[in-house]
């Protein structure tokens, strides 16, 4: 009995540290994102510059239904539980499952940026205003403005992929053990 009670706080302690490590390379990305802010300019004034809740949405409105269509929503949650739970008990069907919603999840995110950019860079050309009322430098400003207002959305893409990568890593690498159990 009380093999098992060491066994429960083991695997509580192990779930305690994948969050904080989670919790640790999320806050490094936000605080990577706040440091390249800083260096360019010597401020974080410039940090709403970096804040786009229309690409946020636009990309979640492609990307949260293409998963569910695809069946794959339940499998890339169960593939985040296993990525966070260091001895959670799954099978290799699971595991393959769980590692292609993760693999479909950062490709639509880069897809469903890529799309968003380019969709807003022709929003961006197309409502520029005509280049005689302005002087080059103003032109120049409000198109730099616009242009990266359209690039927002891939830069959230790519973050967001790059933070699923050591999920998928995790995934691969519980199928390996697996496999060689």
């Amino acid at each position: 009995c009380g093999d098992t009670q060491n066994q429960s706080t083991a695997a509580g302690s192990g779930r305690k540290e994948k969050v904080m490590v989670t919790v640790v390379s999320v806050l490094s990305v936000v605080a990577a994102i706040f440091c390249m802010v800083f260096l360019s300019q010597g401020s974080f004034s410039m940090i709403g510059y970096f804040i786009d809740l229309p690409g946020l949405i636009f990309l979640a409105l492609l990307v949260i239904p293409a998963v569910c269509i695809s069946g794959f929503a339940k499998d890339f949650g169960k593939g985040l539980a296993i990525s966070m739970h260091k001895n959670s008990e799954v099978t290799l069907l699971q595991l393959n499952k769980s590692i292609e919603a993760v693999k479909l999840v950062q490709k639509l995110l880069i897809y469903a940026g890529v799309f968003i950019s380019l969709f807003s860079f022709v929003v961006v050309v197309q409502v520029m205003p005509d280049a005689v009322q302005y002087s080059a430098q103003e032109y120049m400003q409000v198109f730099g403005n616009n242009f990266a207002v359209a690039i927002l959305p891939l830069m959230y893409a790519l973050v967001f992929s790059l933070l699923l990568l050591p999920v998928s890593a995790v995934l691969q690498r519980k199928k390996i053990e697996y496999i060689q159990k």
